[in-house]
């Protein structure tokens, strides 16, 4: 229930991408803990989120104004033209808001919202990702460690993305399916999907490449395998994943998301699997594998990735969270690993992330925003 009386408020900016909404609620649920460690209640804190829809025009004059021009003119100015890009309604609700803290990825879209309002609130404001030349306007940036930031007074770095897994939900999760789908192999294989993104498109050839590596262990090992896509999946992947998998008495879960996105899927598929494939495009969901202490494995695709995705690879590559390797050899590399037992280490970002806000919430010197 949403407390009707809250000490804090916090204000969650959207940019309509469900990857970046779960890593601001993420850094949302470290920032609770740390006010219910200085002993304030779950009740004190409240949280809202409201999806941003600005132009990109109007979105681009606000930064502009905040960053070039002195505050009080800029502020004013992009005040002026947030009123003139919002209907009247919207901008009076926000205008409205009470917020301590307002958390937001890094976008034209949101950045032009949370410093103009974060002004106005007094509220302390967190961007998320790498916001680049204007890192110096925000109180606190959570930043990707292969986006090349430099660690700061403001600034964290994280080797993934902020991602809200935690081993009991997964086993919970886990326990659920595992009833429900009838899973009984001694070996389990997740599969998460992605899908384009930017100017890069998912190769069919690699994914078919890698439903044959997958099948392929189901029939040497026995082991049963647990499918998940994203709504980023294009049709002509979920089509090939379907064809080659939804008979196969070995597939005992095959989310499509674009269809019905089963909530908890990916979580159950984290608590119940050995070892976890995933594609190699997508930042969060590789986090969050590499956050749930199973073996983590994805494919090289240098023609799908960009070059901040390469380095985000090689970084958690090297510090062993997870490995990369030719899709053609994810069997046998499945099954070194089933011999061996050695796994990937766990990734944990949040201690950086809670020593972030600690110091961002001590620096009031009352333990308050």
């Amino acid at each position: 229930m949403f407390p009707t009386n809250p000490s804090i408020n916090v204000l969650i900016l959207s940019d309509g991408r469900p990857g970046h909404l779960k890593q601001c609620e993420a850094v949302y649920l470290e920032l609770e803990k740390l006010y219910q460690s200085r002993g304030f209640s779950k009740e004190d804190v409240a949280c809202e989120t409201l999806e941003m829809k600005l132009k990109t025009k109007a979105a681009k004059k606000i930064v502009f104004y905040l960053t070039y021009l002195p505050r009080l003119l800029g502020q004013w100015l992009a005040l002026r033209c947030l009123r003139s890009s919002l209907d009247r309604t919207r901008y009076v609700e926000l205008m409205k808001k009470k917020a301590d803290v307002i958390i937001s990825p890094f976008g034209q879209r949101t950045i032009a919202v949370n410093l103009p309002l974060s002004r106005q609130c007094n509220a302390k404001s967190v961007v998320l990702m790498n916001p680049r030349s204007v890192i110096g306007k925000f109180d606190l940036a959570i930043v990707h460690r292969h986006s090349n930031a430099k660690e700061g007074k403001n600034t964290i770095l994280t080797d993934g993305a902020p991602n809200t897994i935690e081993r009991t939900v997964l086993e919970a999760r886990a326990r659920e399916l595992r009833g429900e789908v009838g899973v009984t192999a001694d070996v389990i294989i997740g599969l998460l999907v992605g899908g384009d993104y930017k100017r890069y498109r998912m190769s069919e050839d690699k994914i078919a490449a890698l439903v044959r590596q997958v099948k392929g262990l189901g029939e040497s090992s026995g082991a049963e395998f647990l499918v998940s896509t994203s709504l980023r999946t294009p049709a002509h992947i979920e089509n090939l994943l379907r064809r080659e998998l939804a008979g196969d008495p070995r597939c005992k879960l095959l989310v499509i998301a674009n269809e019905r996105n089963r909530p908890g899927a990916v979580e159950a598929i984290l608590g119940l699997c050995d070892a976890v494939i995933v594609s190699p495009e997508s930042v969060s969901m590789i986090s969050e594998a590499a956050s749930s202490g199973a073996h983590v494995l994805t494919f090289e695709d240098s023609e799908f990735l960009d070059d901040e995705h390469k380095r985000f690879l090689q970084n958690v590559e090297r510090k062993g969270y997870l490995k990369v390797v030719d899709v053609t050899q994810i069997g046998k590399y499945v099954k070194q690993f089933l011999c061996d037992g050695r796994r990937t280490k766990t990734l944990d970002d949040r201690p950086a992330i809670r020593k972030g806000l600690e110091s961002l919430v001590d620096s009031t010197g009352t333990g308050r925003w």
